[in-house]
């Protein structure tokens, strides 16, 4: 099977969860996170924002929790109000080990109180076969957290 890319993106509320479906009804095709970006939506404003991936909507928290086996990326950036539209992407971490099978959680924070406060993400997946045995595992791993 070629390696293809897919690309999530899109705007969500700040401090909320969103469910970002990959799940197309075929179990033997798994992805791994390549990269995962979070920027506020007015980005001429000088907000930190920051975002959490994870497998369950629970594991999709506010809190970066590094021993939490269902949160598997972790992005942050920082706007600057002094010049208009500059922005730092910031880094960004991912557990490469993980496998997405069916639904990604994103959890999006922006520090802005007043103004455009939704947050943008970006995120690229990168395709790759499963195993029947690793999609079960993979499967079970999400529903029991």
């Amino acid at each position: 099977m070629p390696r293809q890319t897919r690309i999530l993106r899109g705007r969500v509320p700040k401090q909320s969860v969103t469910e970002l479906i990959v799940d197309d009804g075929n179990y033997l095709r798994g992805y791994t996170i390549e990269k995962f970006v979070v920027v506020g939506a007015d980005t001429s404003t000088g907000n930190s924002v920051t975002g959490t991936l994870a497998l369950t909507a629970d594991a999709a928290s506010e809190d970066w929790d590094f021993n939490n086996i269902n949160q598997i990326g972790w992005s942050g950036s920082q706007g600057d109000s002094t010049q208009i539209r500059a922005h730092s992407f910031g880094d960004f971490l991912l557990d490469e080990k993980h496998l997405v099978v069916r639904s990604l959680f994103l959890r999006a924070d922006n520090a802005a109180t007043t103004g455009n406060t939704e947050v943008n993400y970006y995120i690229k997946l990168r395709q790759r076969a499963v195993s029947p045995a690793e999609s079960v595992i993979t499967i079970l791993r999400e529903t029991k957290g």
